[in-house]
């Protein structure tokens, strides 16, 4: 379902809600703290179908490069910062479009996505999702999903009260875009996952 290597991406435009907050004592204990900031993500997703059917990537992103990195897509051969953007011009798009966003924040997403990992579905979203692999068959309702999401691995300040996760949605319904976006997130005095930060890195014509 997921294709491997894409040489022409198109980008989905998110409808976000910016005001509306992930709450950490709103979610179940056992949810890791990654996942609080993935799930805080679909919150703010807005589709102009009912009733989404969205796939999630069960591998993450990382900006290794080539057949080999173990990307779950490929993005002019990449699976994060593709050429010809560079990974110094996207720190500094970033620490200009999101000036709260910390250095270490910055610095252990970075580390964090240096390579790929496997992701369990420990995912809250309002709508139907399943996770998959690379080129699995669908069937059923799945065999044609309204969207594809593939995330990153999110980094974390040194308080773990800043966190920044990049997230790549495939769009399969009319007139939605496909995007590629930086979503920055700080919890707040009463543990509030609160997003405070968004840059949209591509974004389809």
């Amino acid at each position: 379902m997921f294709n491997r290597i894409v040489s022409s991406l198109v980008w989905l435009s998110f409808l976000m809600g910016s005001s509306i907050p992930c709450r950490a004592q709103d979610l179940p204990v056992a949810v890791p703290l990654d996942f609080q900031i993935y799930n805080g993500v679909l919150a703010l997703m807005k589709f102009p179908v009912s009733t989404p059917h969205i796939l999630i990537a069960n591998t993450t992103l990382s900006t290794a490069c080539g057949e080999k990195s173990g990307n779950p897509v490929l993005i002019n051969g990449c699976g994060m910062f593709g050429p010809p953007v560079s990974v110094k011009e996207v720190e500094k798009t970033a620490k200009e479009s999101m000036p709260r966003m910390s250095q270490a924040t910055w610095q252990d997403f970075t580390k964090q996505n240096s390579r790929s990992s496997e992701l369990k579905d420990v995912f809250q979203s309002p709508w139907p999702h399943k996770m998959s692999g690379v080129d699995v068959p669908q069937t059923g309702a799945w065999n044609s999903p309204d969207g594809a999401m593939f995330f990153s691995r999110v980094g974390f300040d040194h308080d773990r009260k800043q966190a920044l996760v990049y997230v790549v949605f495939f769009s399969y319904m009319k007139d939605v875009r496909t995007t590629g976006n930086f979503f920055l997130f700080a919890s707040n005095e009463q543990g509030h996952w609160e997003p405070i930060g968004r840059l949209s890195q591509m974004e389809s014509q």
